[in-house]
C-alpha cells in the first residue's frame, strides 16, 4: 500500500519534530514471533538518533520482549513498556515509573477470568502468570508448529506459572501492571471488554493477536495508557507532546497517537486508527517505519 496524507496542512510541519515514538509489533517488527527490525528499520532509526532526535517506543512488550528487539535498534531513549505501566531505561536497566492496577480490581478481574476459563496472562511484581487454558493451547498448537515457533512458545512458558487456585492465593495483586487475554473469537473479546466495565480504575483494549489467529484484550490502570507513558516520557525530556510523531496500527495505539502533533498510521492498521491519522505510512511488510522517519525527520537533515 502506497503512503498517503489525511490532512494536507501538516505536510511541511517536520522541522518542529523532536522525536518519534513507534508501537513494535505491527509497526517496527512484522507480527511474527521472532521477528526483528529490517536493515533499513534499524538504518533509519540510526541516522536519526545519529542526527540528535529522541527515538523510542510505546508497547505492550515486557522487558524481555523490548530487549530483544533493542539488539538490533539500539535505542538509548526511555522507552514506554506493558502499554504504558512502565518507564524502562534501557541503558540502565530500571524502571524509573510505574503504574500499577488497583489491587482489588486486579483481584477480580484475574478471579473471574480464571473461573470462567479464559486463556490469559498477567505479570505481577516480576512474576509471569499463565492461565492453564493458555498454556495447554499453546502446548497444544506446539506440535503443530514450524521449529522457530516451537522455540517462541519454550521460551514464553520458561519460567511462568500456571495459575491455580494455590496461585490465586499469592498473588500480589497490588503489583499487577497488565492483563492480557488471548485468543478469542472478535464476539467473545467484546464479552471479555465489556466484563471490565465495572472496574472504574481501568483501560482496556481490543487488538488482533500477534502470534495466533484471534483477537485479545489488553487490560491496564487508566492512568497507565501509552499516551499517559508518553507524557511522563516527554515531560522528563522537556519536548513538548506537538513535537513528537506517533506511530501505530492497533487499537492500544489510539492513546499512543493522541499523545503526539504528529498521528501516523501503518498501512496495515486498523481502520479506527487510519480514521484519526495525519499520515498512512507504507505497511510494516513495505518499511512504513523507516518511511516515516526519512520523510519527516531525516529529509530534513539532507
Amino acid at each position: 500500500m502506497s503512503s498517503r496524507l489525511i490532512k494536507s496542512n501538516k505536510t511541511r510541519v517536520y522541522r518542529r519534530f523532536r522525536a518519534i515514538m513507534f508501537d513494535v509489533d505491527g509497526t517496527l517488527v512484522r507480527h511474527h514471533p521472532l521477528a526483528i527490525p529490517t536493515p533499513r528499520v534499524c538504518d533509519a532509526v540510526r541516522r536519526a538518533q545519529e542526527a540528535g532526535f529522541l527515538v523510542s517506543v510505546a508497547t505492550g512488550r515486557l522487558v524481555n520482549g523490548f530487549e530483544k528487539i533493542n539488539e538490533h535498534l539500539h535505542l538509548t531513549a526511555l522507552a514506554v513498556l506493558e502499554g504504558g505501566a512502565r518507564l524502562y531505561d534501557p541503558v540502565k536497566k530500571i524502571d524509573l515509573w510505574k503504574e500499577n492496577m488497583v489491587e482489588n480490581e486486579a483481584k477480580g478481574i484475574i478471579g473471574d477470568w480464571y473461573r470462567r476459563g479464559i486463556p490469559f496472562g498477567f505479570n505481577s511484581g516480576g512474576a509471569s502468570y499463565n492461565s492453564y487454558a493458555m498454556i495447554e493451547m499453546k502446548k497444544r498448537d506446539a506440535h503443530v508448529m514450524a521449529a522457530d515457533k516451537e522455540e517462541w512458545v519454550r521460551n514464553q512458558l520458561s519460567g511462568r506459572i500456571t495459575l491455580d487456585e494455590e496461585a490465586l492465593q499469592t498473588v500480589a495483586y497490588d503489583k499487577v501492571t497488565h492483563l492480557i487475554s488471548f485468543p478469542l473469537s472478535p464476539l467473545e473479546a467484546e464479552e471479555v471488554r465489556k466484563s471490565l466495565h465495572p472496574y472504574s480504575s481501568v483501560s482496556a483494549s481490543v487488538n488482533t493477536t500477534h502470534y495466533h489467529e484471534g483477537w485479545c484484550v489488553y487490560a491496564t490502570h487508566a492512568t497507565a495508557t501509552k499516551q499517559h507513558g508518553i507524557l511522563e516520557l516527554a515531560k522528563r525530556y522537556k519536548i513538548r507532546p506537538e513535537e513528537i510523531i506517533g506511530v501505530g496500527d492497533q487499537e492500544i495505539d489510539y492513546p499512543l497517537l493522541m499523545a503526539c502533533g504528529l498521528k501516523v498510521a501503518m498501512g496495515n492498521a486498523a481502520q479506527s486508527l487510519k480514521d484519526i491519522a495525519d499520515y498512512v505510512a507504507p505497511s510494516v511488510e513495505e518499511d512504513g517505519a523507516a518511511e516515516v522517519i526519512e520523510r519527516f525527520l531525516l529529509s530534513n537533515q539532507e
